[in-house]
């Protein structure tokens, strides 16, 4: 039992540095045991009890403290079966900057069937928190925060979906947040966000974010959140809608033109990318436009599912390159050693020029592309495996396609315009090249 101020003793010194001349007061009491042997599955009893009354801290240059922090809390095992282990918060208040909040929690019978009950209530405004912890020089911070919810059951309701005898309900809500700092690139700001709790699922009702010049907006829910996070073979469900007018991916991934071109070379093995197993999730997308590099996509909509351990993508269509693009498929790591994919996609009336533009590689392959205008059009079907290195299983790939070239047209390439002057031909500048389609 000790005085609530030598808990900052036990911070690591790399931390506490940031603590020097903080104010406390208050008592804090902590006891402990464990008695008995511990090997294999057999387990000692333990006991561990915190106790937290009238504390409160204040930073020497701010105006308000974090006060009245009131903590109970207990972990207790009386004969070392894991089962017995019961975990209480009864207590957890604290009141910062004048705003109180409130935390409880409960676990019983952890192995055979968890009980939780658990609460959260509070409001917390952001604005008030420069004035208990001090923020880094440039950091911005403002908005509001509340929580109220309550949960209280056994698993096995949730898993026989008897969810009349599962208690789940309150909100979370968050509305004009701003934060700002000379680390970020952007300033982030979630306008709004609230989400709904209920024993059956958890629901995003409202969700609107702006990151520096791009938004999104998202509604959505989940279901058998509860067992999903209790229980290894419990199935997530659920559904998300997701749209925005703009993206800047340049903006919100950093992308440093200087730094991609001065970076090495990754040349280490790459592992399979697992897809989650016990998730049936499927998202519903609309994008005005999404900014890349230099390139400008828009008119993006389409629908990703994950489910059995598989991502698929449904209708994907978007107009790029004064053309148009859908794509459909999957990617499959039901066998982890040998992942599976299968995809199709279609291109109609892709600009050439555009596409020598924004993929140099075009031109590295067919240097005389870039004296090009027209159009083309493709289209791709290929599957096959890949090995647990992602590297292609070539005899296992199958594909078909066609090639479509529509008004293509070559003009200003030297070797032409030097033969056409000596001939006396202006045919070949430009030189006209005939509509092509090829099947492979």
């Amino acid at each position: 039992e000790t005085d609530f101020k030598h808990v900052l003793s036990l911070i690591p010194a790399a931390f506490a540095k940031d603590l020097e001349g903080v104010q406390t007061s208050g008592k804090m009491a902590l006891n402990g045991f464990a008695k008995g042997v511990y090997v294999n599955e057999t387990y000692p009893t333990f006991g561990l009890d915190l106790q937290v009354n009238d504390a409160r801290f204040q930073y020497p240059d701010l105006r308000k403290s974090v006060e009245d922090i009131q903590i109970t809390a207990s972990v207790t095992n009386p004969d070392g079966n894991l089962d017995h282990t019961v975990v209480e918060v009864p207590k957890f208040h604290l009141k910062m900057a004048d705003n109180p909040f409130d935390l409880n929690f409960t676990l019983k019978t952890p192995m055979s069937d968890p009980f939780i009950k658990a609460g959260m209530k509070g409001k917390v405004i952001l604005d008030n928190i420069k004035d208990v912890v001090p923020l880094e020089k440039g950091d911005d911070l403002s908005g509001e925060f509340v929580a109220d919810f309550n949960i209280e059951g056994n698993l096995s309701t949730i898993e026989n979906e008897d969810y009349e005898n599962f208690k789940a309900e309150g909100l979370l809500q968050a509305k004009n947040i701003h934060y700002n700092s000379d680390s970020l690139d952007y300033p982030v700001d979630l306008i709004e966000a609230e989400m709904m709790f209920s024993p059956k699922f958890v629901a995003l009702n409202k969700m609107s974010v702006k990151l520096g010049e791009s938004d999104m907006q998202a509604i959505g829910r989940l279901e058998n959140f509860i067992g999903y996070a209790l229980k290894d073979d419990q199935v997530l469900r659920g559904d998300l809608t997701f749209t925005s007018s703009y993206l800047n991916l340049n903006e919100l991934a950093g992308i440093d033109e200087e730094e991609v071109a001065a970076a090495e070379v990754d040349s280490s093995v790459m592992e399979v990318v697992l897809v989650p197993k016990n998730i049936d999730f499927k998202m519903a997308t609309t994008i005005g436009k999404v900014l890349y590099e230099q390139l400008l996509v828009e008119n993006i909509n389409g629908s990703i599912s994950l489910k059995d351990e598989k991502i698929s993508m449904n209708q994907a269509s978007m107009n790029i390159l004064k053309g148009s693009m859908v794509m459909n498929g999957f990617y499959e790591t039901a066998d982890s050693l040998a992942p599976s994919f299968d995809f199709d996609m279609n291109i109609l009336n892709f600009d050439l020029k555009e596409t020598i533009k924004n993929f140099n590689t075009v031109e590295q392959l067919a240097p005389l592309a870039k004296y090009g205008d027209g159009a083309y059009s493709t289209g791709m079907q290929v599957r096959g495996r890949l090995t647990s290195t992602m590297d292609p299983v070539y005899e296992s790939i199958s594909g078909k396609g066609t090639i479509k070239t529509k008004s293509i047209a070559i003009e200003g390439y030297e070797p032409l315009t030097k033969i056409a002057d000596l001939l006396k031909y202006d045919k070949l500048t430009p030189l006209l090249i005939n509509d092509a389609n090829i099947t492979y």
